[in-house]
């Protein structure tokens, strides 16, 4: 008989359940002074469990104990008559140690416990000191856990227990797939300005132990990107393979005086920090591999300040996520500072899931009708997106970092207060229809979509600044509407429209893009108030329309072909003249404190791609709100050139 995974059990007879076995070492308990000094195999492992205690147990000190009973019984047990039974019973018969080994295939769950947490391992010295770390390689059988010593210097000095951790799948949903060649860069700006000493303001130790405290509760950070043979996306978390984040923590010769002169561009730090990571693709800096996430960490000279610099692709979170994992990063780090004593408060248990199978709970058999260009799109068959589906994710993404990372936008950075903005919103609500209340997200959208879609228009009209056609710009057919259509595609946060439990709580993607189109010719021709009101009334009416239906009808077309995912990719990059809106700026970026402070200043670095436009929370001790702009130059210009645009604007910052 054999089960699911092709296992072959002894005799034909059902498989017992589970084994808990524990590795003694014999050489105290046979009273042989040769033993202390014997190299060979001296350590012998002793079932000690059966599975009704196991399952059935809690970890509460009363059962702990009877675990423990067990395990000094089985130990005791290990004496010099012990072990000449068993000598004497292996070599009984030929095939007798074979038939001891083959013994454990009848249990269908087998664990081996081995404790070597008293040897000498820091004790090994060459003549140039002892080691700074000591662990087991990857080990050849899973099922294994090993207690090994932690450096008896360290900060840390206790036990460092090595876990096998089973290999996982997260077969990656729609929402996720087509979001699957984007990251998220974000950088968090803390000055510290009292001047807190090294060992207090940050320090690397507990970032770094937190960060990988936040990894061990969130494993899908750790996996590879794969593709099955049809195209479709999952990442494969393997334990004896794992694909762990991109992780740096660097001392920088600049003051952060220096970096706020400068108006925080990331792009004028030594090296190349601040292009590295903005397509997810194979890099030097990371060994070559495609990572799904990298931070690095960068401190700033006499302790004046630190960068943390975050870039997580988007098939593992979206901006909502992301602010999520910062926080629950920064929640551990926090933790890590305080006394740690009986007394102490245990560490909140993490809210956080990644389920991509989120999806399913709440897809409907209704229908509703979907913007007819995306069904066109996703339903035309493309030469390109089969092949991007097809080529691996590692070529894949190759080849969009030698398209796109090399590219050089302009970013602009604008303040506009809650006061402006509201003054705005209430003027733009006065041409409202009766019983429509806007957003202050519904006007800020439609005004920069305006902004934006003059700026590129004059850009297009000056002989000098012709923009040339990409490639897959000259290929008929974009995402949402012909590729001489402007349009307008707005990001909306579904995890409030939707009924699954906890959906706040969830990392993965759950924004959904949908366009608002703009024939040739019928652009507004100025952000006045009833123009901005008239679009504002449709983004006001497309977020309203998001409901389940919509969603569900949306997953299923998406789902009804592999390539799909990829289809609206092309699509969106064949759209000539587009602007891509997200609205952070109710998220809570500035509450990532690792302890010492709060960020100074939260912005996204330069992205790879253009046309794209961040709502962004300002600094709370300013208020209002930050409008991050990523153009190219002389669409940028143009905007700033904007006399109406400007009238909104406090202060802003360009990097050019």
């Amino acid at each position: 008989m054999a089960d699911k995974d092709g296992r072959g059990y002894i005799n034909n007879k059902e498989p017992l359940d589970t084994l808990t076995a524990v590795a003694i070492n014999m050489r105290p308990h046979i009273n042989n002074p040769i033993g202390a000094h014997f190299v060979g195999n001296l350590s012998f492992a002793r079932g000690i469990l059966s599975s009704h205690v196991l399952v059935q147990a809690e970890t509460n000190p009363e059962n702990l104990s009877a675990v423990a009973t067990n395990i000094r019984k089985a130990v005791a047990a290990m004496n010099k008559e012990y072990f000449a039974q068993l000598n004497n019973l292996l070599n009984k018969d030929i095939d007798a140690h074979m038939r001891l080994a083959t013994h454990t295939a009848k249990y269908k769950n087998r664990l081996m416990v081995s404790n070597i947490s008293k040897y000498s391992h820091y004790k090994t010295d060459f003549g140039a000191g002892n080691p700074i770390l000591v662990r087991p390689t990857l080990l050849s059988f899973p099922n294994v856990i090993l207690v090994m010593p932690s450096r008896p210097d360290s900060d840390f000095d206790g036990y460092e227990i090595t876990m096998p951790l089973d290999k996982n799948t997260f077969c990656l949903n729609e929402l996720d797939s087509v979001a699957s060649i984007f990251t998220i860069p974000i950088c968090y700006w803390y000055e510290n300005s009292a001047r807190i000493s090294w060992d207090s303001f940050m320090p690397a130790k507990i970032l770094e132990r937190a960060f990988y405290m936040v990894l061990q509760e969130n494993p899908i950070f750790a996996g590879h990107l794969r593709a099955d043979s049809s195209g479709r996306l999952y990442i494969d978390v393997d334990k004896n393979n794992l694909n762990m984040p991109g992780y740096t923590d660097t001392f920088c010769d600049l003051d952060f005086s220096v970096m706020s002169d400068l108006g925080f561009d990331i792009r004028k730090l030594p090296g190349n920090l601040g292009r590295e990571y903005r397509v997810p693709a194979p890099s030097g800096l990371v060994g070559g591999k495609l990572k799904s996430a990298c931070f690095s960490i960068v401190r700033f000279k006499d302790n004046s300040g630190i960068l943390v610099y975050a870039t997580i692709s988007h098939f593992l979170v979206d901006g909502y996520g992301f602010t999520h994992f910062m926080n629950r990063w920064a929640e551990i780090a926090r933790w890590l500072q305080k006394p740690q004593d009986a007394d102490s408060t245990p560490l909140p248990e993490s809210k956080l899931f990644n389920n991509r199978d989120i999806h399913s709970g709440y897809l409907s058999s209704q229908t509703t009708a979907l913007d007819t260009s995306l069904v066109n799109n996703l339903s035309s068959s493309s030469s390109l997106a089969r092949w991007l589906t097809w080529i691996s994710p590692e070529t894949r993404a190759r080849l969009f970092k030698a398209v796109l990372g090399t590219s050089n936008h302009t970013c602009c950075f604008f303040h506009i207060s809650s006061k402006t903005m509201e003054t705005l919103r209430s003027s733009v609500q006065a041409y409202a229809p009766e019983g429509v209340r806007y957003s202050i997200n519904d006007v800020i959208t439609a005004y920069i979509v305006i902004v934006v879609a003059q700026a590129k228009e004059k850009a297009a009209t000056d002989w000098w600044s012709k923009p040339v056609p990409s490639v897959l710009s000259t290929i008929s057919g974009g995402a949402f509407g012909k590729p001489s259509d402007f349009v307008g595609i707005v990001y909306v946060n579904i995890r409030p429209r939707v009924s699954v439990d906890n959906a706040d709580k969830y990392l993965g993607t759950m924004s959904f893009g949908r366009g608002i189109v703009f024939p040739q010719g019928t652009l507004p021709k100025s952000p006045n108030n009833e123009a901005v009101s008239t679009l504002a009334l449709k983004i006001r009416k497309i977020i309203s329309s998001m409901d389940e239906q919509y969603l569900g009808q949306y997953v299923h077309l998406v789902n009804s072909h592999p390539d799909n995912y990829m289809r609206q990719t092309v699509g969106l990059f064949k759209q000539r003249c587009k602007l891509m809106v997200s609205n952070h700026s109710r998220f809570e970026h500035y509450s990532v404190d690792f302890g010492a402070v709060a960020p100074t200043l939260v912005r996204h670095t330069p992205h790879a791609f253009s046309d794209l436009v961040y709502v962004m929370p300002a600094n709370p001790s300013q208020g209002g709100y930050e409008v991050e702009f990523n153009m190219a130059p002389d669409v940028a210009i143009n905007i700033i050139c904007n006399n109406k645009w400007m009238k909104l604007v406090d202060k802003f910052d360009s990097y050019l």
